[in-house]
């Protein structure tokens, strides 16, 4: 059975805006708005009852044969999973996170399940307490009923919020084979002297090589002096973080601490995307989370795609090519990856790059004589643009630089160093730098001096095609740089 959750419009305001991975954009983010679920019912001889879960695919499921990570969330008839399916998606869009499948699981017996036996609280002693035989549902029926109709990874995740964050915090320490990650949200973790975290903390004292994560998100609460002792002793392939969210009450905290908690579990998913990287290297990134994910996650879409066109436009378009169809192969086609593919195919005809960034940083630098004239600091002055500082200076023999940029009121902030500083044969300076964006190309300032307090000239990008509007934009620009007393 498959329903729609259409209640998601109203739910989750701003997240409904931009939930799936494919589509339109550098980064490849689609809108969407209506979210299906498989609706799944079992017959538990562990707990001797139906139960019933949901299930949310990721948007590239039917597009490909690979295995996805799981995240399973208690309480799945609440409006806690349908955060957790967009928000997931959301991430996912924004290589934030892997994208995952989300399962719901309702409740029956909500405090009997999610009760460890060994938790002496009077308002919970009248429970059955069985949450070791919740744990064993999962372990021997829930994961055979997933794994046999959907393809998942051995990476799993498991969220709940309150008395779920009890049950899943005891489940880090009773059974880490079931689940090795855990977020837990506003969990009254003080109960009995904090015995939920103390047990937590003897099982990784005993079990130093234990792997796994655990986020607990409080809504303003404070922790004890467990919780301290755990921080402090969890071994270094145990993750542990703890952080509270204002302004929210126990119900709300729901929605921003699953987008927060997310973010914090999958910390190191997400992949420098303005640095260039071939596809061997962001395989070998994600094949390096691989012990402690349980399994090596897919990169995501966006890191594929942004270092294609960080490729392409280095003009190294074979690896373009391959960054494309990797994406293609992980998250399947649309018109925009066709579209790039048919672009990263062109460039890679053209043969190998005329100019790279190495290229150009492989000029020799400008000697002190040469230099000379130049030596001193200079404002850039010029209409529409910020007051960026440029410092040129001899150490040596040999010319060094800087320059410093500027908000729009003119206050200055970053220093870079330069990285190219020249002098050509007619006299004019040349001098860049790496820049800070996508792609990683040299901005290249060439000027002139006009009398003894002004230079004068043009900039632009080397070791790097631009795109014909940048390059038709720039070719209208003039800087003029004024002499700068300090």
């Amino acid at each position: 059975m498959k329903i729609f959750l259409v209640a998601l419009l109203s739910l989750l305001g701003s997240f409904a805006a931009v939930v799936s991975g494919q589509g339109g954009g550098a980064g490849g983010v689609e809108r969407e708005v209506v979210v299906s679920a498989d609706v799944l019912s079992l017959r538990s001889n562990v707990l001797g009852e139906e139960r019933t879960v949901r299930v949310v695919l990721p948007v590239s499921y039917g597009k490909t044969t690979r295995a996805y990570p799981a995240a399973y969330v208690l309480d799945g008839e609440s409006s806690g999973f349908l955060v957790t399916a967009i928000a997931a998606r959301f991430l996912a869009s924004l290589g934030r996170v892997p994208e995952m499948i989300v399962v719901g699981v309702h409740n029956v017996r909500r405090e009997d399940d999610m009760t460890p036996a060994g938790l002496d609280v009077p308002h919970l002693n009248g429970f059955d307490k069985r949450a070791d035989a919740f744990l064993s549902f999962f372990a021997d029926e829930l994961f055979g009923l997933i794994g046999a109709k959907y393809r998942v990874q051995a990476s799993r995740v498991l969220i709940g919020h309150s008395h779920g964050g009890i049950f899943g915090t005891y489940a880090l320490a009773a059974r880490p084979d079931v689940f090795r990650w855990h977020l837990s949200i506003d969990a009254p973790l003080y109960l009995a002297d904090e015995w939920l975290v103390r047990n937590l903390s003897a099982r990784l004292e005993e079990h130093p090589d234990d792997v796994g994560r655990w986020i607990a998100v409080d809504a303003g609460g404070r922790a004890g002096d467990a919780w301290e002792r755990l921080k402090e002793r969890a071994p270094d392939g145990f993750v542990v973080r703890r952080f509270s969210i204002e302004g929210e009450s126990h119900e709300s905290a729901v929605y921003p601490a699953v987008y927060q908690g997310l973010r914090a579990l999958f910390f190191d998913y997400p992949l420098e995307e303005r640095e260039p990287r071939t596809l061997l290297q962001l395989r070998a990134a994600v094949e390096g989370l691989a012990r402690s994910y349980g399994a090596a996650p897919a990169p995501s879409r966006r890191a594929l795609i942004l270092q294609s066109e960080n490729h392409r436009l280095m003009g190294f378009g074979k690896e373009a090519r391959l960054l494309l169809e990797e994406a293609i192969a992980l998250y399947g086609a649309s018109e925009h990856t066709a579209a790039l593919l048919a672009q990263a195919r062109v460039v890679e005809a053209a043969g190998p790059p005329k100019e790279t960034v190495a290229d150009v940083l492989s000029v020799r630098r400008a000697t002190a004589a040469a230099v000379g004239p130049f030596v001193g600091a200079w404002e850039l002055d010029s209409p529409g643009h910020p007051r960026n500082l440029l410092r040129i200076a001899i150490d040596g023999d040999r010319a060094t630089g800087s320059f410093q940029l500027a908000n729009p009121k003119g206050e200055r902030g970053l220093l870079l160093e330069l990285d190219v500083i020249e002098v050509h044969d007619d006299g004019r300076l040349a001098f860049g730098y790496i820049n800070n964006m996508r792609p990683k190309g040299v901005l290249y300032y060439t000027v002139e001096r006009k009398g003894n307090d002004r230079l004068v000239g043009s900039m632009t990008f080397r070791g790097v095609t631009m795109e014909p509007r940048m390059e038709e934009f720039l070719a209208t620009q003039v800087y003029e740089f004024r002499r700068f007393d300090d």
